[in-house]
């Protein structure tokens, strides 16, 4: 596809695949371009609201044809911390690389939070996907029970919210709010839930932690990215947004920059209408 401006975008389709192995969650985000202007890859999590009671891993899996793509990890955001996770270890495929927290040397603690596997090559776009993990003993979770929401820019009534699953240590440990690991929300001490103003701007973006006062240190809160897209809603093509979007079926999200369709749980294609099956080995 070309823009009116003579540029060219690309078509990804990412999808979210959840299901049961060996008795543990996995869940799988797959990025796939049409072009080959993106890194094509596949991040998988397991355990990841296991931390602190089994060893959680999240493996990036390249594509073809991107086997020969270089592979680097970290933290999406310093929640709770700033510590970068274990360096990456290899897989029976030669091709891929994961990173395994074990279940000591502070990683029931620090295992806590965003990280990230960003894939890289030559004449390519890079590509980075943030996975989440969580404590089982969490005392916040989200109430929709996702770890990520995308809205577009000048929506209203965009919020955040999230349960309380235990109570605090003391009772003047009131609940505390931060943007992307610094930034104290001080309007939303108390809340369990952030109402945006209207219109929700894309300055509004980032990753959410919610945790009682004098607790942090415990990494027992819950996290939660907000996406916010660059146009309206049906458009894309930011600045002007004069793109008219296809419709995108099954939960898809039109993308901002191409106008094609970012397909969830499972679907591909022009509007989310393909289904698509992943088999990944997890040895």
């Amino acid at each position: 596809m070309v823009a009116s401006n003579h540029r060219t975008y690309h078509r990804v389709t990412s999808a979210y695949i959840i299901y049961h192995a060996h008795s543990k969650l996995y869940v799988v985000r797959t990025l796939i371009s049409e072009v080959s202007e993106v890194v094509h890859i596949t991040v998988l999590t397991t355990s990841y609201t296991n931390v602190g009671t089994s060893s959680g891993q999240y493996p990036c899996f390249p594509s073809e044809p991107d086997r020969d793509t270089t592979l680097s990890f970290g933290r999406s955001a310093p929640i709770p911390t700033d510590r970068s996770p274990p360096p990456d270890v290899g897989h029976s495929l030669p091709f891929v690389r994961r990173v395994i927290f074990p279940t000591g040397d502070g990683w029931d603690r620090d295992g806590f939070g965003p990280f990230y596997c960003e894939a890289s090559k030559p004449d390519r776009d890079v590509t980075r996907v943030t996975t989440f993990f969580q404590r089982n003993d969490a005392k916040f979770i989200s109430s929709d029970e996702l770890f990520t929401k995308t809205v577009n820019v000048n929506d209203t009534g965009v919020m955040i919210s999230m349960t309380s699953r235990s109570n605090p240590d003391a009772n003047d440990n009131v609940i505390t709010w931060r943007k992307d690991g610094s930034e104290v929300l001080t309007p939303f001490d108390g809340q369990t839930e952030i109402s945006f103003q209207n219109p929700i701007q894309t300055s509004d973006q980032g990753i959410y932690e919610i945790y009682y006062d004098n607790e942090r240190n415990q990494n027992r809160g819950g996290v939660y990215r907000l996406i916010v897209r660059e146009c309206p809603a049906g458009k894309w093509g930011p600045p002007e947004c004069y793109g008219i979007c296809d419709k995108c079926y099954n939960v898809g999200v039109c993308d901002d920059k191409s106008g094609l369709c970012i397909c969830p749980n499972n679907f591909k294609g022009q509007n989310c209408l393909e289904k698509m099956m992943v088999e990944i080995d997890l040895d």
